[in-house]
């Protein structure tokens, strides 16, 4: 029973999310009862400065679940739209296009090394005019620079873990993902609570979204990298496909592009 609930791709996808909300009702009170005005603000602009980071990856994720599941169905071209699809041949086979998987691999470091190049430009400089009245108002106490400087690397890898995690959702590891993700919000949320209780400064939980994060992204990369070597000969090389990245861009862009439409009617 315990395994079927495990394994059930809705209801860790429930369970993800009731912990990422569930976080924001046992943390809150907390937060508001331990620091001070200056350090909750501090501490409300982080979470929004990584908000905003994650931004960066403008959909791309969630075009690399449908990527990542056309070829694992075996197909060799990925469609630009619908009407491109509609006019490809039924996928005869169901042996997974390991090839085309890899390339997407290879394809998708491309387009995550630029997006973290622009996370970092952006931290470095937006985020800093963000943040500077509160650093003024604190008096640029040093323990709310080093937050910020390990904040730059923590959203750097909860970027890069929206390409493996998107990847291992499209290779029907659904569960899997969310599954992981519980545990480590659950954690997450404990060890907040413990910290807060003993009055540790924002410092300390940044330290730990950081260790989480990198812990997040080496398991999930790691499961999709497993998989590949279990199923096929994985060339960690891999080839950059310019018609993989022709259909990523044209499909995150019509979802940016109804996404803004939608906002601003």
């Amino acid at each position: 029973m315990l395994e079927k609930i495990l394994n059930n791709a809705t209801l860790m996808s429930w369970s993800k999310a009731i912990v990422n909300f569930g976080s924001a009702i046992f943390v809150m009170p907390l937060i508001l009862a331990v620091y001070s005005p200056v350090e909750q603000a501090f501490w409300f602009l982080v979470n929004s400065i990584i908000g905003f980071a994650l931004l960066a990856d403008s959909g791309f994720g969630s075009v690399l679940v449908r990527a990542a599941s056309y070829f694992k169905s075996g197909a060799n071209y990925l469609p630009k739209s619908k009407d491109e699809y509609d006019k490809q041949a039924k996928i005869e086979s169901d042996e997974p296009n390991y090839q085309k998987l890899t390339d997407l691999i290879a394809t998708t470091s491309k387009i995550y090394s630029i997006l973290t190049l622009f996370v970092i430009l952006l931290m470095a400089t937006g985020g800093i005019a963000f943040i500077w009245n509160i650093m003024e108002l604190a008096n640029h106490r040093i323990d709310f620079w080093i937050s910020y400087a390990i904040l730059i690397p923590t959203a750097i890898f909860m970027i890069l873990n929206i390409r493996w995690a998107s990847i291992l959702r499209g290779l029907n590891f659904i569960a899997v993902e969310a599954r992981f993700s519980t545990l480590l919000g659950v954690i997450r949320v404990i060890v907040f609570a413990v910290l807060l209780t003993f009055g540790l400064k924002p410092l300390y939980l940044v330290l730990v979204m950081f260790v989480i994060a990198v812990i997040n992204h080496f398991y999930i990369k790691a499961k999709v990298l497993q998989w590949l070597k279990k199923n096929s000969t994985y060339n960690k090389k891999g080839i950059y496909d310019k018609q993989i990245f022709s259909s990523l861009w044209s499909a995150t862009w019509r979802l940016v592009r109804n996404f803004m439409g939608k906002l601003l009617c």
